[in-house]
């Protein structure tokens, strides 16, 4: 029998995660006692592990924008939201694992008003990459299906991207608040705020999905017409979404069994809440760091950006877009819309 780090947080679920866990004030650093849970050090080790690829990896692809100036594209601004989102998260799981592992019942989270609070900013990066996730999906269909409404009009402009990310941290806030109050109030998450986690879930996985349908039958279509990087935005747009979404499914389910518990309409034992509890805070926390690995491994445009980046010794080799010059993803969507316009004229 081994000891559940996990459940020193909560006594069935991801309040850690996306807010739908119930807090039980006598949860102690050895209080359950799971046949299927792996060993203590072994859950610290793994967990601090990728946590801090994630803190590393998300500042790193952060430094890279902000460095080279190719890589400032609208596309790259959703993406590094996307970044500080993930970095929010993971900055607040290592937080966890590490009070867990060495601050024993001193650990500041056996209080459940500070648990709350500190779980409140994982909840609402859950919510921001979400919504994120989203975004870019409509944002790659826009600027490949319909590149004159893209490049010629508002949606385009850096006030408009920067009004899109403002909204989805301020939505994000408000959502989770709700379950901060739940929190605060009762120790639980009610079911309104259980309904309401997986109804978003839903609705923006269907969008995501119908978004790029669309972009692959495109794509399909008119592969020629596709530019070599413009392809390799797409596809790492698109893997984005799929690592978010397949590394959110056991926090959805779980979110799903709780909720028809609380209707009494499902009973699952104790030790496998605890198994989904586990799998759900490890692949979120996976997902929260995966993203700057996935950039590098789809697309030689951000392999070259990142030893760009961290091979530049003067600040004049770095603001230039010598390195990537019509390869950029910015004269990419250009050159498809001036190409475009100019067909429509003739």
């Amino acid at each position: 029998m081994t000891t559940s780090v996990s459940s020193t947080v909560a006594s069935d679920t991801t309040i850690a995660l996306d807010g739908n866990s119930t807090y039980d004030g006598n949860t102690t650093v050895t209080a359950l006692q799971l046949s299927c849970i792996i060993g203590r050090d072994t859950q610290f080790i793994i967990g601090i592990s990728i946590t801090s690829l994630g803190i590393i990896g998300n500042i790193a692809f952060m430094f890279v924008v902000g460095r080279i100036q190719s890589m400032r594209t609208m596309t790259n601004s959703y993406l590094v939201n996307l970044a500080l989102a993930d970095l929010l998260h993971s900055v607040v799981h290592s937080l966890i694992w590490n009070c867990i592992f060495f601050g024993g019942d001193v650990c500041f989270l056996h209080e459940w008003q500070m648990y709350c609070g500190v779980m409140f900013p994982s909840r609402v990066s859950q919510y921001v990459s979400m919504f994120t996730v989203t975004i870019l999906s409509i944002e790659r269909y826009l600027a490949l299906c319909k590149p004159i409404i893209y490049r010629g009009g508002y949606i385009h402009k850096r006030s408009f991207v920067a009004t899109v990310i403002a909204l989805t941290w301020i939505a994000s806030i408000m959502i989770s608040t709700e379950g901060l109050v739940d929190c605060l109030n009762s120790k639980t998450r009610s079911i309104a705020g259980r309904f309401i986690y997986l109804l978003t879930v839903f609705i923006l996985l269907i969008v995501v999905v119908i978004f790029y349908l669309l972009i692959i039958i495109r794509v399909r279509r008119s592969r020629n017409s596709v530019k070599k990087n413009e392809f390799q935005i797409i596809r790492v747009c698109f893997a984005a979404a799929i690592v978010y979404f397949v590394c959110t499914m056991p926090a959805v389910l779980q979110a799903f069994i709780l909720l028809l518990q609380d209707l009494n309409s499902f009973t699952l034992s104790d030790d496998l809440i605890m198994c989904l509890t586990n799998a759900s805070t490890f692949l979120l926390e996976i997902n929260s760091s995966a993203n700057p690995v996935v950039y590098n491994a789809l697309s030689s445009l951000y392999r070259k950006a990142f030893m760009d980046a961290f091979n530049c010794r003067n600040q004049k080799c770095c603001p230039g877009s010598s390195h990537y010059g019509r390869n950029s993803p910015t004269n990419t969507e250009m050159t498809s819309y001036n190409q475009i316009k100019t067909n429509k004229n003739n």
